[in-house]
């Protein structure tokens, strides 16, 4: 009896599996005749060590953890007004 082999593969385009949308840049474990045909097809490539998921280090998560606590990093980014350009006409006249 032959043995099944799966691939670890890098979606380059958006699929459906088992009705979910994957979209690109999410790993994904597929048997070799669906992998070979995602490949000849351009939808993905095989995944190496680089796009391994990283995790962040107990100190980046701890500070990411405090300034949260404290409202730090929820408050959108200042918006300035727009000046207008000289010469441009308003809308509608």
């Amino acid at each position: 009896m032959s043995r099944i082999q799966s691939y670890t593969l890098k979606l380059t385009h958006a699929i459906v599996v088992a009705g979910e949308v994957i979209t690109p840049g999410n790993l994904i474990d597929m048997v070799e005749h669906e992998a070979k045909d995602l490949l000849r097809r351009g939808k993905a490539v095989i995944a190496d060590e680089s796009d391994a998921p990283r995790t962040a280090s107990t100190e980046e998560t701890a500070d990411a953890a405090e300034s949260d606590a404290e409202g730090e990093g929820n408050t959108p980014p200042a918006v300035e007004p727009q000046k207008p350009v000289k010469g441009a006409k308003k809308a509608g006249k």
